[in-house]
């Protein structure tokens, strides 16, 4: 089942929010939701902080380890920082140990405020500025 994910850029904040609606089932899910990522990811030229929304996303546990993949290959290539908001227990315990085994992040927060903050604190932790010189060919 092909899903979608909602991107908006956040330009006050200079980050990404993402909402994916997906269910992934199948390596083909997970080959459609990196080529969703990266073919919006790629437009900012730049490593980029990201909130995920994931309220309406699944994974599969035939499938997690895969996704784990695909996930690390998004993280390597397009995030700096990234926090995630409305993961159920399962996709919680999934996003973990794809983190472990990876050796990716999984910040977590209550809410998209809370995100927010938790951006601007680990940008802070690592002394990068909280606005980056604009990128002229970024359409959002």
């Amino acid at each position: 089942m092909s899903g979608i994910i909602d991107f908006a850029y956040d330009a006050e904040n200079d980050a990404v929010i993402a909402r994916p609606v997906w269910t992934i089932s199948t390596t083909e899910d997970c080959r459609v939701w990196h080529k969703q990522w990266s073919d919006y990811l790629a437009q900012f030229g730049r490593k980029m902080d990201c909130v995920i929304v994931l309220d309406d996303f699944h994974v599969e546990p035939q499938i997690a380890e895969a996704w784990g993949e695909y996930r690390a290959l998004i993280t390597k290539d397009y995030f700096r920082f990234t926090c995630r908001v409305g993961q159920d227990w399962e996709l919680r315990s999934t996003t973990l140990t794809e983190s472990a085994r990876h050796n990716l992040p999984a910040t977590q927060a209550d809410s998209l405020d809370e995100a927010i903050e938790a951006i601007r604190s680990a940008r802070r932790r690592a002394g990068v500025s909280e606005k980056p010189s604009p990128n002229p060919s970024h359409t959002s």
